[in-house]
């Protein structure tokens, strides 16, 4: 009977010591978990300083490349290559006009200077090479 007892008291003991045991083993538990989410947390921060800086970078890019592009963009866009295409068009056309010009006027000047050689010529006849003159005749349209 005694030793009954004794192991009925040593029982309420052991089933203290066990009770606190537990509680520590759940604080710890709760402190490994807490510790987990802490590093988690620090790699998350990480990454997401890590893909901030991406952004900021990717933001400049765009920034640098402009506004993407929509259809209604797509159309002002097309539609200022065709004014920038025709403006240079003009000025090409200016610039061949100027250059047909030039060239009747070049023209004009040649046909005058043969028409004076062939007056020379049947006025004289001949060049000073001995020879009869032979001139050259340009037809145009």
């Amino acid at each position: 009977n005694a030793k009954l007892r004794i192991e009925n008291r040593n029982m309420y003991h052991l089933k203290e010591e066990n009770l606190s045991l537990n509680h520590h083993v759940l604080s710890l538990k709760e402190q490994l978990k807490t510790d987990k989410l802490r590093e988690q947390n620090s790699r998350l921060k990480l990454q997401v300083t890590h893909y901030k800086s991406k952004c900021d970078t990717l933001r400049q890019e765009a920034a640098a490349i402009g506004r993407p592009t929509t259809a209604a963009g797509v159309r002002a866009q097309e539609a200022a290559d065709t004014d920038n295409l025709l403006n240079e068009v003009e000025d090409y056309d200016e610039e061949l006009a100027a250059l047909v010009r030039k060239n009747v006027t070049m023209l004009s000047e040649i046909q005058e200077d043969l028409s004076d050689l062939k007056e020379a010529h049947y006025a004289g006849g001949e060049d000073r090479g001995g020879g009869p003159l032979q001139i050259l005749t340009i037809d145009h349209e």
